[in-house]
């Protein structure tokens, strides 16, 4: 490539990022998500779903995927922070992976439930404005 990007002007103050994705293109009508075992990096597969697949449906088929013995029931599906760990918690079963803030390419971590800290078990969020009203009314 012979122009550089920085020529471009969504490109001058970085304000555009370029994510470049490994894989078959998706449709509108798909999602593909990434996924590995925790701590088995090199165990990586990644998944193209209609996207009304229900979340728990599609963790039947990510679970047979990796060991057709596991039981979906115990295991959770994570999204990752910044760092690539496992920070939030998949826990809507029964809507599609964009009610539960999944984005197509995004990487999800699979981690059995006897694997879980009393910190994952249980997470507490307080939300307080100075008006005290919410923030939409």
């Amino acid at each position: 490539m012979e122009t550089k990007l920085r020529n471009y002007e969504v490109f001058k103050e970085g304000g555009t990022r370029i994510l470049i994705e490994l894989g078959r293109p998706t449709t509108m009508a798909e999602i593909t998500v990434n996924v590995v075992p925790y701590k088995q990096e090199s165990n990586f597969k990644q998944f193209y779903f209609n996207a009304d697949i229900t979340v728990k449906e599609a963790k039947i088929e990510i679970c047979k995927a990796f060991n057709p013995e596991t039981d979906p029931e115990k295991q959770i599906l994570y999204r990752v922070d910044a760092f690539e760990e496992p920070s939030f918690a998949v826990r809507r079963m029964n809507v599609p992976f964009n009610k539960n803030n999944v984005s197509s390419g995004e990487l999800l971590i699979l981690k059995n439930a006897t694997d879980l800290s009393p910190s994952e078990k249980f997470k507490l969020s307080i939300h307080l404005t100075t008006t005290g009203l919410s923030d939409d009314s």
